[in-house]
């Protein structure tokens, strides 16, 4: 894995939906990790199940090996898929893609 470190920068709970939000910096050598990894490194970091996480956004700087990682993670599955859009649940492969119709 070719990321190097991972820090939390901002951290936040959202009681009434049931989650908690973060921001993450990570340092990394080559290029910008995939999300797999992103998730998997802060579900092992967190100790938590990644079917409770979703990575919303990942920002990289131009010729940088530092990303701003914002992620969510949920009390419970159901309130995941209820409060994420579907466009980030299947990103993430928390759904699946759904077949194209032929015309």
């Amino acid at each position: 894995m070719p990321i190097n470190n991972i820090s939390v920068v901002k951290q936040s709970d959202n009681k009434l939906i049931g989650r908690r939000e973060y921001v993450f910096r990570i340092d990394y050598d080559d290029g910008t990790p995939s999300r797999e990894e992103i998730r998997g490194l802060i579900a092992s970091k967190l100790g938590i199940d990644g079917s409770k996480l979703i990575i919303v956004r990942v920002d990289s700087a131009f010729g940088a090996n530092t990303s701003l990682v914002t992620a969510r993670i949920y009390n419970s599955e159901e309130m995941l898929k209820r409060f994420e859009p579907k466009f980030l649940l299947i990103r993430d492969g928390l759904m699946p893609r759904p077949e194209k119709r032929q015309a």
